[in-house]
C-alpha cells in the first residue's frame, strides 16, 4: 500500500510524517524535508534522511543551479548523492517502510529520484508520502502505483488525526 497525502502549504503535511516515523516501529528508510530559516524568513529547503540521519540543502536562494523554483535553486548533485544511499536496492529490501516528502517540482528535477520513485510505487515496499497538489504529478503517481495508491488530503479538520489513521492503514493491510 502506498499513501500518499497533500494539502495546502502549512496544513501540516510534514508535521505529519514526522508523528508517523516517531510512532512506528519498523525498519524505516526515506527521507523528509524541512523549512530553512533566516531572520524569520524561508530561505531555502533541506532534507533529512531517515536511516542514516544525513542532511542536504535541497533548494536555497543563494545555491548556484540552473534548476529554480520561484526564488529557490535546486541542488540535484547534493539531492542525488544523498538520496543514492537511502534508496538502495539493499536499503529497500531491507526495510519495512518507505517514507519520502515530498514529490514536488523540485524534487522531480532529478532523474534519479524519479526512477527511485517508480521503483518504490512498483515495489510490494509500504510507502507513505506527501505530494504536492499538483494533478498532474498526482495523475502520473497513480498511473504507476494504481490500486496500490491512496491519496489523503490534509485539512485543518483532520491533520491530528491523520498519523493515527494512516498507521493503521497501513497496519490492517499488512494483517
Amino acid at each position: 500500500m502506498k499513501i500518499f497525502i497533500t494539502g495546502k502549504p502549512g496544513s501540516g503535511k510534514t508535521t505529519i510524517i514526522e508523528k508517523i516515523v516517531e510512532k512506528l516501529e519498523n525498519k524505516i528508510t526515506g527521507f523528509y524535508t524541512k523549512e530553512l530559516r533566516e531572520n524569520g524568513k524561508r530561505v531555502g529547503f533541506e532534507i533529512i534522511t531517515l536511516k542514516s540521519k544525513k542532511r542536504e540543502i535541497l533548494a536555497h536562494v543563494n545555491t548556484n543551479s540552473k534548476f529554480k523554483v520561484g526564488k529557490y535553486k535546486v541542488n540535484i548533485t547534493g539531492f542525488e548523492k544523498l538520496i543514492e544511499k537511502e534508496f538502495s536496492n539493499f536499503t529497500i529490501e531491507n526495510t519495512g517502510l518507505i517514507i519520502i516528502d515530498e514529490v514536488g517540482k523540485m524534487e522531480l528535477f532529478s532523474r534519479k529520484f524519479t526512477q527511485y520513485l517508480k521503483e518504490i510505487l512498483l515495489s510490494n515496499k509500504d510507502g507513505i508520502g506527501v505530494v504536492h497538489q499538483n494533478t498532474k504529478t498526482i495523475n502520473w503517481l497513480k498511473k504507476i502505483a494504481g490500486d496500490e495508491l491512496k491519496i489523503i488530503e490534509v485539512t485543518i479538520n483532520n491533520r491530528n488525526e491523520l498519523p493515527d489513521k494512516i498507521i493503521e492503514i497501513i497496519r490492517e493491510k499488512n494483517e
